[in-house]
């Protein structure tokens, strides 16, 4: 499956694959002997791979290694990756989240992912404390071109430079990140719902001031929340996320009565009978606990 190849220095260097299925799993070593680069454009433009996983032992990820996947939905990496190329997941344009594990606190390689303006991505993070879920959005950089002063001016279009800019290689300022939210609610709903509920899924050094601020927002935009999950189950086939984000926010009080609704069609467009069945007990519950008053 897996194609090697011997570098100058006579370490094996895992330079491509051969009919890759759904899921992939970097190996780390061969026949008892260690993987630890990925050369570059390895993987680039590979099709039908939704799940990407490197082995711990893998400690370098070349140029261009997984450019323009079209397929790839969730990649899982960690901290012990040393070096990572340019442009390693650009133009990946499915992908939604990515599993960083880092128990030392070492986000190197997570700071290399987001040097770049795209994609945007959930990342799902696992430290020695606890559990994170934080959301990228994605920038863009423009220029402005002054003919007069024979000048170009730089410029930076979105609101995800300054959520990637809380990540260093050695920590992520939790606290600048949620700072930068009133600037996503203010210009990019749908980002906004993102980074809500991966901050109150998992609040992980959440200020009390800024848990009722995701609050407020997620329960004004419920609906909106509603439709993204279903979108990406969409698109990624995750059944279990969309019944554990929906169940969460029923179980949040965070559903509208018109969100509740949507949510109940789409479940029962799509057959999905334990969604309905836990939306409807919340429903249930509302009633009655109304009707006692």
């Amino acid at each position: 499956m897996f194609l090697f190849e011997t570098a100058p220095d006579g370490s094996l260097v895992l330079s491509g694959v051969r009919d890759a299925g759904v899921a992939l799993t970097v190996p780390d070593s061969r026949d008892g002997e260690a993987v630890r680069r990925v050369a570059r454009g390895a993987f680039r433009e590979l099709t039908g791979v939704r799940t990407l996983d490197f082995a711990p032992g893998i400690t370098e990820i070349g140029d261009f290694a997984c450019y323009g996947m079209p397929d790839l939905i969730s990649v899982s990496l960690s901290e012990t990756l040393t070096e990572v190329g340019d442009a390693v997941f650009r133009a990946c344009d499915a992908l939604q989240s990515v599993h960083y594990a880092a128990p030392q606190g070492n986000f190197y390689a997570l700071r290399a992912l987001l040097s770049e303006p795209e994609p945007a991505f959930r990342c799902e993070l696992k430290l020695s404390d606890g559990e994170a879920e934080l959301y990228f959005p994605s920038f863009q950089n423009e220029f402005d071109e002054d003919t007069m002063a024979r000048a170009i001016h730089p410029r930076i279009e979105g609101c995800g430079y300054a959520f990637r800019e809380c990540v260093t290689r050695r920590e992520i300022d939790f606290f600048q990140y949620d700072r930068q939210f009133e600037r996503a609610a203010a210009a990019e709903r749908e980002v906004a719902c993102r980074i809500a509920i991966g901050r109150l899924r998992y609040p992980y050094r959440l200020a009390e001031v800024r848990r009722k601020e995701y609050r407020d927002y997620l329960a004004a935009e419920s609906e909106t929340a509603a439709e993204l999950a279903f979108r990406d189950w969409e698109r990624s086939g995750d059944r279990e996320r969309l019944l554990r984000v929906l169940s969460w926010l029923r179980r949040a009080r965070l559903l509208s009565d018109e969100a509740r609704r949507f949510a109940l069609e789409e479940a029962g467009r799509a057959k999905l009978v334990e969604l309905s069945a836990d939306l409807l007990q919340g429903r249930e519950q509302r009633q009655s606990t109304d009707f006692s008053l």
